[in-house]
């Protein structure tokens, strides 16, 4: 069965998701009520949008993997502080990165 266009309320759905935005922004006041979240968790999410920003603007260029030279990588973060320092990381080295950290 295919996926309907629209969002439960009738409105036309963001693109490759379930909910308009309407109904997406009414979910994230209730959600927000509901679960706290920390300082940190706060830092990190601003330097992540503050980066992918920068990426969707071209002013920062995705390169490949700093450890194994994959072109599929992604941002890692060193210093949350300074959201356009970062390092590129395939997905494999990113999560081995984490695990390294956590030993």
């Amino acid at each position: 069965m295919p996926i309907s266009e629209f969002c439960a309320c009738g409105a036309k759905r963001r693109p490759g998701q379930r909910t308009c935005r309407a109904c997406h922004a009414r979910y994230q006041r209730v959600w927000t009520k509901t679960h706290e979240v920390s300082e940190e968790q706060c830092r990190k999410g601003i330097a992540r949008s503050h980066a992918n920003v920068y990426k969707r603007r071209g002013k920062l260029l995705q390169q490949p993997c700093a450890r194994c030279n994959n072109a599929d990588s992604e941002m890692h973060h060193e210093d949350y502080s300074q959201p356009l320092n970062i390092k590129w990381l395939c997905r494999e080295c990113h999560l081995a990165l984490h695990r390294e950290d956590f030993t």
